[in-house]
């Protein structure tokens, strides 16, 4: 341990030292074929030094990796070498594009800095079935956009001896300054499924929370004489389909066009004309036992591609800018036609700049409104950054402005103070300030939050007004060099929420207890209590209003996770005490089962029993999943959605063929039973000019 602590502490003292690698340069690329045998890979810059951070930081690891790195003006080349003295039991059961379970196959993956900002950059894994799944990444993986899709290619083969992998990423899938050299910090990782442990190359110490995106402390890698390549990408699509409802049918065409300009190689301008999302996927089924708006996140490509420039707030809580806002109705029901849609995204120097502006169709429900949003950060040091915000939303006569300023700074390593504050065109504000330390080592908030009794901009989320909170949190993990025990994280949160008036609005507190066993099983024990004032009555099912009043009640339960990544996985969720004057139980299972690497089909069910001022009821919700997939190219997904509150039976169904990035055929297909049905044929077709 003492070897391992002293290790960690060179490495992050003499981390901002390093020399940057060389990587070998080559007029004479590999074949991308998953078979790393061409002649170049013998001159490549070679990486081997990996080293576990979990389960034992630190040690070394059981198996052999190395990773191998070629480049030429255009793309970056990767060989990955994946030794395994056990081959038969090499798990990989993902190969569609996106699927974010490759993250419980075995694994490659890294992250590259293409700025050298120390702060964002992009994220690309591979299994050895030659799955893509890729995301882009803000502060360090705090924003993570998993929707994301980058031009590049990869294959992978198993083999006697382990599994190897050949991928190839374009230049101009990346965003990197302009210049005769480029600096990249590049973070290595492998995933090994039988003896879970985590393997990165640098080391990243477990005091960083996020792993790969940590690429403050990423190996810097020189670059000389890149750039972009293409520079317009035109991607056109046609659909045709069919609608209907209880009242009428109709048939569905439309045609458009996505139009992405390289302007600099840090600076990449979008168009959209006749935005069209029918390969977005349906939302999953919430159930709200709150009096308070529940967030949906955005799954729309257009929104989704650099959706970090435009971040600001707290995601999930208090956002200036919500994309959800745009092209659906208030209640996210109906789509609302996108004109045209634009928006300018990159760096100027240390400026992250994300400008966007949408115009939006009249229907018969809502009128047409035109968006805007200005967002900047500029950086002030090492991962701390000082910003703002303007938006705007215009229609029928009507204009709303929310201006805002932010600050991220960094005082030590992965302490930082993060504040912001907010003011709408009716001189509404907001205002938060946070010191926070984010780690697997010890962790902990302390905030304070203002959101004025009228605060709602018209382009954003607010999940709770009227407040002023205090909270804060402390996690202190203890981890264990055991054959069986990894770690004991206990935790305690506390959060009190008083209006405007000075009245305690609600107060929440909670203690719990995460055990993690070095198989990657987890069990997480809780108690907790909640006070809440309800000033208005509010539906928790069908019915059922829970009264105006003064509540405290108490809560404790326990949750178990089996390994993921096991031919079968489950987990259960259970927990037992007061609710708003009455009682609630939880009892929520859930189970995967992968078959083999083509079919993989899950189950959720959420189930309480609530007993409310003398009436009891049962609230239940099920999801059902089911993918399949014949290659890295054709897949197939449904999504099967039933609760008993709205009575609604859900299905979507989803199939695609991925001719290459960017060129596909889709076919989508949803009903509400016994409401409403739709199916589109999609084709879109991605060039370069």
């Amino acid at each position: 341990m003492l070897r391992t602590a002293i290790l960690v502490l060179l490495f992050a003292a003499f981390a901002s030292a390093e020399t940057p690698v060389e990587i070998y340069r080559t007029d004479h690329p590999p074949t991308i074929d998953g078979i790393p045998d061409d002649e170049v890979w013998k001159h490549a810059t070679v990486v081997n030094d990996f080293l576990q951070r979990l389960p034992h930081e630190g040690a070394q690891p059981t198996e052999k990796t190395e990773v191998r790195m070629v480049y030429t003006s255009t793309a970056l080349y990767i060989a990955f070498y994946a030794y395994d003295t056990k081959p038969r039991q090499i798990v990989a059961t993902v190969m569609k594009r996106d699927d974010f379970d490759v993250v419980q196959n075995e694994q490659f993956a890294f992250a590259i800095d293409s700025y050298n900002d120390g702060r964002s950059g992009y994220w690309f894994s591979t299994n050895p079935l030659g799955a893509r799944v890729d995301a882009q990444f803000a502060n360090e993986g705090d924003l993570w956009e998993d929707n994301w899709n980058g031009i590049w290619e990869c294959k992978a083969r198993i083999n006697s001896t382990g599994w190897t992998a050949e991928i190839e990423i374009p230049f101009a899938t990346l965003r990197f300054r302009n210049g005769p050299e480029n600096i990249m910090g590049i973070n290595l990782y492998r995933r090994i499924i039988r003896t879970n442990e985590n393997l990165f190359a640098p080391l990243i110490p477990l005091r960083y929370l996020n792993g790969t995106p940590n690429v403050s402390v990423a190996r810097k890698y020189k670059f000389i004489g890149i750039h972009g390549g293409d520079q317009l990408y035109v991607k056109p699509y046609a659909l045709g389909g069919y609608s209907s409802d209880t009242i009428s049918s109709a048939s569905a065409k439309n045609a458009g066009a996505d139009v992405r300009y390289q302007i600099t190689n840090s600076l990449i301008s979008n168009v959209s004309v006749r935005t069209d999302f029918s390969e977005t996927e349906v939302d999953d089924r919430q159930i709200n036992l709150t009096q308070f708006s529940l967030f949906f996140p955005e799954k729309r490509d257009f929104f989704l591609e650099s959706s970090s420039n435009f971040q600001f707030g707290i995601p999930g809580q208090t956002e200036m800018f919500f994309s959800r806002r745009i092209g659906l109705s208030e209640d996210a029901t109906q789509a609302v036609p996108m004109l045209i849609g634009g928006k300018l995204t990159g760096k100027l120097g240390g400026l992250d700049l994300g400008v966007l502006n949408v115009q939006t169709e009249a229907t018969d429900l809502d009128p047409a409104e035109n968006f805007s949003v200005i967002r900047l950060k500029q950086s002030i040091g090492p991962r701390s950054y000082l910003g703002g915000i303007f938006t705007n939303r215009s229609g029928n006569g009507d204009a709303n402005q929310t201006y805002g300023l932010d600050l991220n700074q960094y005082l030590f390593h992965e302490i930082f103070f993060n504040t912001f504050a907010s003011k709408l065109t009716n001189h509404a504000s907001a205002f938060s300030a946070a010191l926070q330390r984010e780690s697997e080592r010890t962790s902990f908030l302390l905030a304070y939050r203002d959101i004025a009794k009228d605060f709602d901009p018209a382009i954003g989320f607010i999940q709770k007004k009227d407040i002023k909170r205090i909270e804060g949190n402390l996690f202190v993990p203890f981890y264990w060099n055991a054959s069986w025990l990894q770690s004991i994280t206990p935790g305690y949160e506390i959060q009190n929420d008083h209006d405007h008036e000075g009245s305690l609005s609600s107060r929440f507190q909670q203690i719990s207890l995460n055990v993690t066993a070095v198989s990657g099983d987890a069990v997480k024990f809780f108690a907790n209590e909640d006070h809440e004032i309800v000033p208005e009555a509010f539906p928790v099912f069908r019915s059922y209003f829970v009264a105006p009043g003064d509540y405290t009640f108490q809560r404790a339960g326990v949750s178990i996770n089996t390994k993921p990544g096991r031919t079968l996985s489950a987990s259960i969720a259970t927990s037992s005490g007061g609710f708003f004057g009455g009682t609630r139980t939880e009892f929520s299972p859930s189970i995967v089962w992968k078959a083999n690497r083509h079919f993989t089909i899950s189950e959720s069910y959420f189930n309480d029993w609530i007993d409310l001022d003398g009436s009891s009821f049962r609230i239940q919700l099920s999801r059902t999943r089911i993918g399949y997939s014949l290659n890295t190219q054709f897949s197939l997904s449904t999504i099967l959605q039933y609760d008993n509150d709205s009575q609604k039976l859900g299905f979507n169904l989803r199939a695609s063929y991925l001719f290459r990035e960017g060129t596909e055929i889709l076919f989508a297909y949803d009903e509400l039973r016994n409401q409403q049905r739709s199916f589109v044929v999609k084709f879109t077709y991605l060039f370069g000019i």
